[in-house]
Parts: C-alpha cells; sequence; structure tokens
C-alpha cells in the first residue's frame, strides 16, 4: 500500500513500524493511521482518491462487521459491537457487555424472522385473495348471464314501444284532425292551472293522480315551461264530489319553469341525462283539446313505456350493478387492479391518515400542522388541514390584547386521479405526472392531475408493502406537492424475492445464514439497525449485494410436477365428455380386451424370436442367462398388464368427469396477456431448446412404438410369414478392375 510522504508516494512496508498507528498523521492520505484518529481531518484535497478515506473495519466477531470513520477510534465511545475500535495501546479501552456482537446477531435474526414470518403469512393471504378474485370473477360472470336473462323480455318490450313511438313521431305532423270532446274527457281527469309573470293564467289538465305520487311539479315543468312567460307556480283544482266547482279544492305547487331546459342543455353536454322530467310526469298527462289521434296514439305508448321502465327499474339496476362488476372485473386483463389483480378488494374503498406534519418555521415556533389524507383507489386522493378549535379561538398580539377568532373549516385539496399502477415504458408526463419522483414499482399506484400548486399539478405515489392488516401507513411530502405514501396490503408479498435459504427459515437459521453470509452483508457507518430492519423492502435492500450472479433455477421439480398434472387434468377434463358421447358398445373395454391379448401374444412371440436368435449367433451356453432373463422380466411385463388395466378403469370413470371447471381454473391461472414466462438468459434458452427437443424426440418415438405395434397388431400378423432361408457363408467377390478417367479398363502396357 502507497504512502503519500512528502508528495512522494512511498510504499508502508517501507515505513518503520514506530510510525505505524504512533497517532501521528505521517501521510498525506492518512494511510499511516488506519486505527487511530489522527488523520481525521486530512482533507480529500491531499489524499490520492475520495475513496481512500481513513476507515476502520470493525471485525465484529459473531455479528455483522462493519466500517466506521477513523475520528471514531479512540475516542472513548465503543462504536463496534466487540470495542475493538477501542483498544490501542495506551487508551482506555471502552466497556462494551460480553457477547454483545452475539447478541446483536440474535436481535438482528429475531427481526429478519419476524418479516419473514409476516412475508409468508402475507402471501398466503394473498393467494387467498387471488383465488377469491377468481370466485368473484365468475360469480360476476354468472350474475351478469342471469341479469341479461332476466332484463331481456322488458328490453324486448320496450324496444318494441320505442319502435312504435319513433313512426309515431314521423307522422304526428301529418295527421293534425283534433280529437273531439267527448275522445278528450276520461276517468281521474283535473283542471291544471299555470299562472303567468303578467297576473294571466293557463288552463290545462292533467291526472289528479300526481297529487298523492307527488309529481305534479314535473307535470307543471313539463306542460308550463320557459321562466320568460311562467312565474312557477301552478294549481291543481281536486273533484272530490261536490257538485259545485267553486267549492273544489285547489291544490298549489312551486317549480322550476327552466328545469326541463336546463335538463336538455346539461344532457347536451354530457353533464346529465335527458327525459327524467318527462318520465315523471307523462303517467299523469291527459288528452288536452287540440289534440290529434297521433298525439293521443304517442301520449298511450308514451305511458306504456314509462309503465314498463317503472316495473322493470329492479330488473335493469341489477343489470346495470351485474355490468359495472363485470366491467371490473375485466380490470384484472389491464393490470388496473395491480399485478395478477392483487387489489380488486380495494375497489371502491377509502383508506384514510391523520398525521402531524412540518411546514415551516417562524420567529415564534415551528410550524407543526395536522392533516387528514383521504385514498379512495380507484376514484382520487384528497387532503385537508385539521385546525385546532382551541388555537383558533383566540388570537392574541405582542401586548397581551386578545380577540376570538372564528375557525373556518379548511379546504379539501384534490391531490389527483387515479392514472393506474407502474408500468414499464410509462410516461410520466403523459399521465400528467410532472417529473419521476419516487421509486417505480409494479406495486406502485399513481394518482396525477392534482388542484395545481403554482405551476405544478399535485401527485401521489401509493407504494405497496408486504404486510397482513390493510391501512395507510405513512405519507410525505417529498417534493413541494408531490407525495409517496405507503400502504400496507397482502398484494405485495413476494417470498421470491428473499435469497432462497432463507424462505423457509426459522429464526435459528436465520441467524445461522447471517452468520454465514456475514462478510458480504458488511455495513458502512455506525449501526443504524432500525433503518436498516424497517420493513422487508429495506432488508431485502440489504440482502441485495449478496449473490448478484445467482439465478432462479429455470424451472423446479414441484414447478414441473404441477405442469405435467394440470395439463393431465385438462386434457382427461377435455375427452371425458368426449368418451360419454360414445355409445354402450363402443367403450373402450369393447377394444381394450382384444388389444390387450394382442399385445400380450405379440410380447411373448417378441421375446421368443429374441432368445432363438441370440441362441443362435452366441451359441448355446447363454441359454441359461436367456432363461434368467426372461424370469427377470416377467413381474415388468406383469406389471405393465395391471397398469393397463387401471389405465382402462380410469378411462371409463372418466365418461362422467366435469370439464368446464377444470377449464375455467387453467384458463384463470395463466397470467393476462401472455403465456410463457422465463428468464432471458442465453443458458436458460438453450435448456429450454434442449427440454423441448427432448420432448419432441420422446413424443416421435413413442409415435413410432404405438404405430409399430398397431402394424404388427393388425395387419402383419395375418399375413403367413415366410420360412427363414438358411445362411450360407458368401464366396469373396473378385475385385472390379480399375477403370480410366474414360471409363475403359486400364491397360499399363498402354
Amino acid at each position: 500500500m502507497a504512502c503519500l510522504l512528502e508528495g512522494k508516494e512511498v510504499d508502508l512496508a517501507d515505513l518503520p513500524a514506530s510510525v505505524i498507528n504512533d497517532d501521528y498523521c505521517d501521510c498525506a492520505d492518512g494511510s499511516d493511521e488506519p486505527l487511530t484518529a489522527a488523520c481525521a481531518g486530512v482533507s480529500a484535497g491531499h489524499r490520492a482518491a475520495p475513496a481512500a478515506a481513513p476507515r476502520f473495519r470493525c471485525s465484529n466477531a459473531g455479528s455483522i462487521p462493519r466500517t466506521v470513520y477513523s475520528s471514531m477510534v479512540d475516542d472513548g465511545i465503543a462504536d463496534c459491537c466487540d470495542g475493538s475500535d477501542e483498544r490501542s495501546a495506551g487508551r482506555p479501552a471502552a466497556k462494551t457487555a460480553t457477547g454483545a456482537c452475539s447478541a446483536e446477531l440474535r436481535a438482528v435474526a429475531r427481526r429478519v424472522a419476524a418479516l419473514l414470518a409476516l412475508e409468508r403469512q402475507g402471501e398466503v393471504l394473498k393467494q387467498e385473495h387471488l383465488e377469491q378474485l377468481q370466485l368473484r370473477r365468475a360469480k360476476a360472470r354468472e350474475n351478469l348471464q342471469h341479469a341479461e336473462l332476466q332484463a331481456q323480455p322488458w328490453l324486448e318490450a320496450m324496444q318494441n314501444v320505442t319502435k312504435k313511438l319513433n313512426k309515431i313521431m314521423k307522422k304526428k305532423d301529418k295527421n293534425k284532425k283534433p280529437l273531439t270532446k267527448e275522445e278528450v274527457e276520461g276517468p281521474g281527469r283535473a283542471l291544471l292551472r299555470c299562472f303567468k309573470k303578467a297576473g294571466e293564467k293557463m288552463d290545462l289538465a292533467a291526472n289528479a293522480s300526481c297529487v298523492p305520487a307527488e309529481q305534479c311539479w314535473a307535470v307543471c315543468a313539463y306542460l308550463c315551461a320557459d321562466s320568460r312567460h311562467f312565474n312557477g307556480t301552478c294549481a291543481l283544482q281536486r273533484d272530490d264530489g261536490i257538485p259545485s266547482g267553486d267549492a273544489k279544492e285547489w291544490v298549489f305547487f312551486g317549480y322550476d319553469p327552466d328545469a326541463l331546459r336546463m335538463e336538455q342543455m346539461m344532457a347536451q353536454y354530457g353533464k346529465g341525462e335527458e327525459g327524467i322530467i318527462e318520465a315523471a310526469a307523462v303517467e299523469h298527462l291527459v288528452l288536452l283539446e287540440g289534440w290529434s289521434n297521433n298525439d293521443a296514439r304517442w301520449l298511450e305508448l308514451r305511458q306504456k313505456l314509462a309503465r314498463l321502465q317503472r316495473k322493470s327499474r329492479g330488473v335493469l339496476e341489477e343489470l346495470q350493478e351485474a355490468k359495472t362488476e363485470s366491467g371490473m372485473m375485466d380490470l384484472v386483463k389491464t393490470g388496473q387492479l395491480g399485478p395478477q389483480g392483487a387489489y380488486h378488494g380495494l375497489h371502491g374503498q377509502c383508506l384514510n391518515l391523520t398525521q402531524d406534519q412540518y411546514v415551516g418555521t417562524t420567529a415564534v415556533r415551528e410550524q407543526w400542522h395536522t392533516f387528514f389524507y383521504s385514498i379512495c383507489f380507484y376514484q382520487k386522493a384528497t387532503q385537508q388541514e385539521i385546525k385546532s378549535a382551541v388555537a383558533g379561538e383566540t388570537a392574541c398580539d405582542e401586548s397581551g390584547t386578545c380577540e376570538e377568532v372564528k375557525v373556518e373549516e379548511a379546504q379539501v385539496i384534490f391531490l389527483g386521479r387515479p392514472v393506474g399502477f407502474w408500468k414499464p415504458g410509462l410516461n410520466a408526463q403523459r399521465v400528467g405526472l410532472p417529473e419521476l419522483f419516487f421509486e417505480p414499482s409494479e406495486h406502485t399506484m399513481i394518482f396525477a392531475g392534482g388542484q395545481p400548486c403554482g405551476a405544478t399539478p399535485r401527485a401521489v405515489a401509493v407504494h405497496f408493502v408486504c404486510g397482513v392488516d390493510v391501512g395507510l401507513a405513512r405519507l410525505e411530502e417529498v417534493k413541494t406537492c408531490l407525495y409517496v405514501a405507503e400502504a400496507v396490503h397482502p398484494g405485495a408479498c413476494n417470498l421470491q424475492r428473499w435469497p432462497l435459504p432463507l424462505r423457509a427459515a426459522d429464526e435459528e437459521s436465520v441467524r445461522q445464514w447471517l452468520l454465514l453470509q456475514a462478510e458480504g452483508l458488511q455495513l458502512d457507518g455506525l449501526a443504524d439497525w432500525e433503518r436498516v430492519l424497517h420493513s422487508s423492502r429495506s432488508v431485502q435492500a440489504w440482502f441485495s449485494g449478496l449473490h448478484r450472479d445467482e439465478k432462479e433455477p429455470l424451472f423446479t421439480g414441484a414447478q414441473l410436477m404441477a405442469s405435467v398434472s394440470s395439463t393431465l387434468e385438462l386434457g382427461y377434463a377435455v375427452v371425458a365428455p368426449a368418451v360419454a358421447l360414445l355409445p354402450e358398445w363402443h367403450t373402450v373395454g369393447a377394444w381394450a380386451a382384444p388389444m390387450q391379448v394382442q399385445l400380450r401374444q405379440l410380447s411373448w412371440e417378441t421375446w421368443e424370436q429374441m432368445q432363438a436368435h441370440s441362441m443362435h449367433f452366441l451359441g448355446t451356453d447363454l441359454a441359461a442367462a436367456a432363461s434368467h432373463l426372461e424370469q427377470l422380466a416377467l413381474p415388468a411385463r406383469v406389471a405393465a398388464w395391471q397398469a393397463l388395466g387401471k389405465w382402462e378403469a380410469s378411462w371409463v370413470a372418466a365418461r362422467s368427469a366435469p370439464r368446464l371447471p377444470v377449464v375455467d381454473a387453467f384458463e384463470a391461472e395463466r397470467p393476462p396477456g401472455r403465456r410463457f414466462r422465463i428468464p432471458a438468459e442465453p443458458l436458460d434458452f438453450a435448456l429450454v431448446g434442449l427440454y423441448l427437443s427432448m420432448i419432441q424426440a420422446l413424443m416421435l418415438q413413442a409415435l413410432v412404438t404405438v404405430l409399430g405395434c398397431l402394424c404388427r397388431c393388425c395387419w402383419c400378423r395375418r399375413r403367413t410369414p415366410r420360412p427363414a432361408l438358411p445362411v450360407t457363408p458368401a464366396a469373396p467377390a473378385a475385385a472390379p478392375a480399375p477403370q480410366s478417367p474414360e471409363g475403359s479398363p486400364s491397360n499399363p502396357s498402354g
């Protein structure tokens, strides 16, 4: 190691031993005092490089090693758990408890084990939530189908009436023949009087049923519209059987004469729905003088449509709820409910948090305010300051004069609308984020486009962390009007992010693993275990330096067995209904038994032929060996016939197996938008290619074997085999004469 001594680089080995750790900084870079604080004040400009700053390494036997500044060496405070920073010669060593490092490691292992247990518990809950999601999706599809069946007759009836209404509206202006007085009169008819601004009045007619239904205001708003002519007051004359018209009771109503016009205008701009006033009034309308036959037919059909709408309201509401639920379940495919839809349970739910927040300092006191945050997932995020009633009752000046101050409720500040979960390649500015102020993650939900804060729109990034109890843990304003919230939810739990040996480890196993990996887990600076062990995310960041080249296996034995099992179950469930459609005489048993007999006969004949050929070519001395081999192969053949019999029984039992539940479960477990997921590593691709080649070769070999067996059973066995001809040694053939390039025999003599 070099030492900068008087501007020259000198090897430390060439320096006298007395100048090393003598509490005097001889080298400009402080390399001669690694165990003292003598070079603690050496500036970076006098060092060879900033990385060569004097550091002291605590070995911390039995715990995690760390490095501290050389200024902390021999300062009377034990910064290392083993006290090695306070043991230099001539210095009083600071007292450290016996076994402090072991106790420290046990505390760390206890915390890591607790986080692992929480992660395992959270992952179980996550799987339960995902299973509930699949059930909820299936239930949503079932409810939608049921609601559509229930609403279909009502929708068809209303559609037919609407078509007839459209035809009447087209013919309304063609036939203007007015109705007679007898045709206009009818039961329930009452006088309706609308008052104008100039004191005038206009008499119409309406059905007295609007009084008990409390819909007379809608009748007045529909018949007496426009505030330029009417003052918003109307009256209905009720007929209670009294013969004198003057004795009839008048019931007065107030209404908005511009309500119909405002409804039409708001519907035109997409801010409301048109036809609400007409639907409320039409059932209480009657035929008026001057109306034509088409007007009467229109009123009849319109009232029929209103009755259909009223009677089918409950069914249509159920249909709308089913469509909303099904549409929300479709968001799983787009990833708007988080990875695999893990956060679907938060739809329509709000998480609230009240916390004190430092906002600044004045000449009198620090400014701490209390804020109430509400994050309604898939809806909005808001902030509101909670003002103290005690502090706001009086306000005093410097002279001590106080006066009462009215406490006003703080304004609710809109922080943003949901734009979805973070995805790789997402353009922050396109979704309304002024900048990327948070650490991107697939478990981060973004709220953007909030109330402007100067030139910056407010935004919130909600980062989900693993936990069992769902809630909002904290919220921090990382930049002006830009917030990062931390929400606890089981959907963020994932054991795959932990080192493989720790995923099923207990506290003692964690302690042994930490002790084994202590060198790779070395920390820098003082022991701030509260920060390192704050959450699963911080611990995983600490472990991230270990085994960076370690890769997850492409597939494990359990995954392979699960894949094969699911594939067999799917094939079993798909083929079973086809077998069920076969007639009874064409079941598997009808052709499996002859096939067994043929296979057994073929195997025995093949074995006899192999034995005969072996004895012919190798001699009769191997007869005993062949007999021994036959006895060894007999149990294998018996086991094969038993397996074939079990296969036949299971195949016949499959005729009544259901198909749809297995197929639905298989489709539900497939990740949305993709079919396979493998690591993008060259070696992994090579392994996958080798695996697929092996599978293809095995399938081809199995196909060739089956076809060969079928050929020998069904076709070749019908033909009479020809007797074997005796094999005689052939005479050696004469060597052919060499040919010339032109094709004629060569002549050496020319």
